[in-house]
């Protein structure tokens, strides 16, 4: 089968930039596994839909390999695109977000080395792969940083490899964070929001933000009471005001300091609800002179890890068949490149005039298959102007209708 899907020039523009740390045959594996998970429909991105997406030339093997027996660099194939990213957009030199938090890969066998059974918030407790994951804010800079790959002591006993908490990888991906910028806060909820993250903050001179959860015990006013009674108390005493944040939106909000027992630390303990509604969080952070309206305004910017796991999941994260965990991670570091890509794909489709103003990432996926679709039509006609075969052209138009359905 011949390649004829082409990334669009732009595109095929940014992927080029990696010749220089790949070698020539896995550079070609590279492009068609880059331009195939973002071609590929839902739940199409494991090896065999990759390679059928892209009618590619080379055996489904050579691509396979690509996962499992790598003979190419991830750390440098990851820095060369952090560089393409930091040389393109835009970034803060004063500030910076470091989000943390985990999210897992439905899986349906026991096959696969590190799946067992990982609680999610929108699945409950299911079988599956869970990752600690890093993604890192500065100015129009959104990159995924980092991804862990958590197993229980069983499973890390039977693969031969260390057991490490989901805390621990946590404080693994700050350890290895290198700041660009004067002031860099962690963004955590309440699962990361303990002695030993805070310590490891604290440790490396990065301040924090983190989730409370209701039940949690504090010192207030010389008291121990839960984080629950500390809301009734300030609701008596009558200490919400109303903030507006920069997008007009009004929260109301308390802000006190507390010791909580826990962290080992006085904070600042802030409450707040957006107006109009019953939906209530506790934060806390060592932000102590920041304004309420910064500190909810920093902390809103941890939704963007939620965003990101959607947008990755359009390019296949999760979707993998393999049954060595390495394989499995290799495959998460590319779709995380390939949203890196898009990424400034959306940035340069605004400063080249093609678009009026920065677009979403499913935007730019349409448009790259949009785009395809018309070089293919392209390259149709240039065909039977050579005198190419009517019934061979409709077989290869059949298997292009499969890809956009």
């Amino acid at each position: 089968m011949v390649m004829f899907l082409i990334p669009p020039e732009r595109l095929n523009h940014l992927l080029c930039r990696f010749r220089n740390v790949l070698s020539k045959p896995q550079f070609e594996n590279f492009r068609s596994i880059m331009f195939g998970l973002i071609m590929s429909g839902c739940k199409e991105h494991d090896v065999k839909s990759i390679r059928d997406t892209v009618g590619e030339t080379k055996c489904q093997s050579s691509i396979n390999r690509f996962f499992t027996s790598p003979s190419w660099n991830l750390d440098d194939v990851m820095k060369c695109a952090h560089e393409i990213m930091f040389s393109t957009l835009d970034h803060d030199s004063n500030l910076e977000f470091l989000i943390i938090d985990d999210t897992v890969c439905k899986k349906y066998g026991t096959q696969s080395e590190m799946v067992c059974y990982n609680h999610s918030t929108m699945l409950g407790t299911v079988l599956s792969h869970d990752y600690v994951t890093g993604l890192y804010l500065c100015g129009d800079i959104c990159l995924p940083s980092s991804a862990r790959l958590y197993g229980n002591p069983k499973k890390c006993n039977d693969k031969g490899v260390p057991f490490n908490t989901k805390i621990q990888l946590c404080n693994e991906i700050i350890d290895e964070h290198r700041p660009i910028a004067r002031k860099t806060v962690i963004l955590i909820d309440s699962w990361y929001t303990g002695n030993e993250v805070i310590s490891t903050c604290r440790k490396r001179g990065y301040h924090w933000i983190g989730d409370l959860k209701s039940n949690r015990v504090v010192i207030y006013d010389g008291k121990r009471m839960h984080v629950s009674d500390l809301l009734n108390i300030l609701r008596k005493r009558g200490q919400f005001t109303d903030t507006v944040i920069d997008d007009g939106q009004i929260y109301q909000t308390a802000k006190v300091m507390a010791y909580i027992p826990s962290l080992k630390e006085n904070v600042s303990i802030l409450i707040n609800a957006k107006g109009d509604t019953s939906d209530i969080h506790v934060l806390c952070t060592d932000l102590q002179q920041e304004d309420v309206s910064t500190i909810i305004r920093y902390a809103r910017k941890r939704v963007m890890i939620e965003n990101s796991y959607k947008d990755a999941k359009q390019l296949g994260f999760g979707e993998y068949r393999f049954r060595k965990s390495e394989a499995a991670l290799i495959h998460a570091h590319l779709v995380f490149l390939a949203y890196i890509l898009l990424q400034i794909l959306r940035f340069r489709l605004f400063s080249y005039g093609i678009t009026k103003a920065v677009q979403s990432m499913e935007f730019v996926i349409t448009w790259v298959r949009k785009k395809t679709r018309q070089g293919f039509i392209h390259y149709i006609c240039d065909k039977l102007k050579q005198g190419t075969s009517i019934r061979s052209l409709i077989m290869t138009a059949g298997k292009i209708d499969t890809v956009y359905v």
